[in-house]
This record gives C-alpha cells, structure tokens and sequence, in this order.
C-alpha cells in the first residue's frame, strides 16, 4: 500500500468506521506482526541509522565464536530461545543482553564480545517473534519484561551463586528496564540500557506522526485495541517508566543526543522517575544505538565503572 494511498484512508477514516479498522488493523501489523514488511518504518529519513559506522568484520567474530543452545518456558506456555557463550561455565558472571526491534544486530554482537572480554558469560534471547522464539506477535518489551525473568530462574538453576547483569538496545532496552520493574532475584545486580523508550504508546504517536503526518485518532487507538485481542497487550499498557519507577537494581541510562528514531528527552523521563542507584550517559553525536560505536571508550569506561561500583561483594 503506498503513502498515498494510506493518506487517502487515513481521510476517509474519519467517515468510515470500517475503513478506520482496516487501517488500524494495517498499523498493528506493520509494528507488531513479525511477517509485516518494515520498510516504512526503517525507511523513514528520522529512522535513519548509518550502518557504514558499523564494524562489519564484528559480525564475522561473532559467528565464529562458539555457542550453545539453550531453552526454556514463558509464563504463556511458549518456547524460548537462546545462545549461551561461554567465557568461563565455572565463572559467577553472566550478562543476559537484549536485542532491538528487528532481530540480532551488529550492536548486540559488539556488546556481547566486549562483555565477554570482560569475563562474563552471555546469555543472548531471541525476543518475541524474532529468531528460534517463534510468535505471533512482537513483545515490544512487555511480555519479554517476563522472559527475561524466565531467563534468569533457569540460569539459576545451573548456579545459584551468579551474578546477572542485564543489557538491552533500544527494544531490548525497554525490555531490561521493564523487568527490572517486576520482583527480581537479588542475584540481577545491574540494568544497562542504550536507546530505550519510556512508554510503546508516545513511541509509537512520536513515529505515526512523523511517518504519515495525519492525525492519530482513531487509528492508533484501533491498532492499540487490535493488539489488546491480538499479541494481549494494547499500547498503553507497555509503560516502560512506570516499571522503572518500580525498579531497585541500580540502572546505567545511556543514549545519544542525536537519537531521532527513539527521541533523546525519553532518557531523561527515564532518569527522572527511577528510584534506584542511577547513572546518565548522553554520548555526543550519537544517533539511535550508536553510541556504543560513536565514543567507544567513554561508553565502556563507564559500564564497567557503573558495575563495578554497584555490585557489593
């Protein structure tokens, strides 16, 4: 369906009742059905992300580092799946890291390398819908807030004694940041999270407007509607800051200053309303998750300053 296209419904939406669920209906597929062609979104010149920064060979190192397989059962009954890397299966550190919207990226494989070099083991999830977790739906972090919890019961189960740092960009952000809301083991020690979103429900406003320039209602609010029947959440409910609010594991908040596809003054919402130990990273330059990539030493030297201080041993 083109823009233009998409426009003129969004006008007759107005009108027609049906034609305004068809177009919710197209929304909630677009952002939350994993089959949906992406492309509007990743498209859109705000969403822009510079992948030439990117270390291409990191991919490479990643892949050829050896991995097992490990599964596990969701709160719903569904099949989960991860990748264990193993720096030292008789170390107490472990990092489970998150990815973003869109699957396994170069991100992620750069932090799982460096948090290896660090001597932690890796425990790295497909979220919903994305890799070996097959799912009808995408879990934008709330259903995942779960998993992560599923996660860290069957680490635990291998050793009770380990310490759990979580890490999460952009969705996997709001993914770690959303778990650390729910009661935690006091074996999770530390959240990192880069390029997260503070609500699914302003993300996506902030991302309607600027890719369709029309106005949300109702379509937004039918898509929302759409997913409660659909993946049972609806839009409103993913309140990523109000889990942080809740949140007592001390939490590293890191952003760029450029991030336009999920908007920088998040961060500080973000910072604002947390209750636990906190630290703020705002890197220069840095669009969305390029942070890591854009001052590389400044963004380590205060992860690992940040763990080092808030883990009591």
């Amino acid at each position: 369906m083109s823009k233009k296209t998409f426009a003129s419904l969004l006008t007759a939406s107005a009108l027609a009742p049906a034609v305004a669920y068809f177009v919710g209906n197209k929304f909630y597929n677009l952002c939350v059905n994993p089959e949906s062609d992406k492309t509007e979104i990743f498209n859109a010149p705000h969403n822009f992300i510079n992948r030439e920064i990117f270390d291409i060979n990191v991919g490479d190192k990643y892949e050829k580092t050896p991995k097992e397989d490990m599964y596990t059962t969701a709160f719903d009954g569904l099949r989960l799946h991860a990748k264990i890397l193993y720096n030292n299966p008789d170390s107490n550190k472990w990092c489970i890291l998150c990815h973003g919207y869109g699957g396994v990226s170069v991100v992620i494989h750069k932090a799982a390398l460096k948090f290896k070099e660090l001597g932690y083991n890796l425990l790295i999830p497909d979220l919903r819908g994305f890799g070996e977790t097959k799912c009808s739906y995408i879990g934008w972090g709330w259903h995942d807030r779960l998993d992560v919890g599923s996660w860290v019961e069957a680490l635990l189960k291998i050793n009770s004694k380990i310490d759990i740092i979580l890490y999460g960009i952009s969705m996997g952000a709001a993914t770690v940041m959303a778990a650390s809301g729910e009661v935690m083991p006091d074996n999770v020690k530390v959240v990192v999270e880069d390029s997260g979103y503070s609500s699914l429900w302003d993300e996506f406003l902030y991302q309607y407007r600027l890719i369709y320039k029309a106005p949300y209602f109702p379509i937004l609010n039918l898509a929302s509607v759409t997913s409660k029947l659909r993946a049972k959440y609806s839009f409103k409910e993913v309140n990523i800051a109000n889990q942080v609010a809740k949140s007592k594991i001390p939490t590293l908040f890191i952003h760029g200053d450029k991030d336009t596809f999920v908007p920088t003054k998040m961060v500080y919402d973000l910072y604002d309303i947390s209750n636990a130990k906190k630290e703020k990273l705002i890197i220069e330059g840095a669009r969305h998750v390029e942070a890591l990539i854009t001052n590389e030493k400044l963004y380590w030297d205060c992860v690992k300053s940040f763990i080092e201080n808030s883990i009591q041993r």
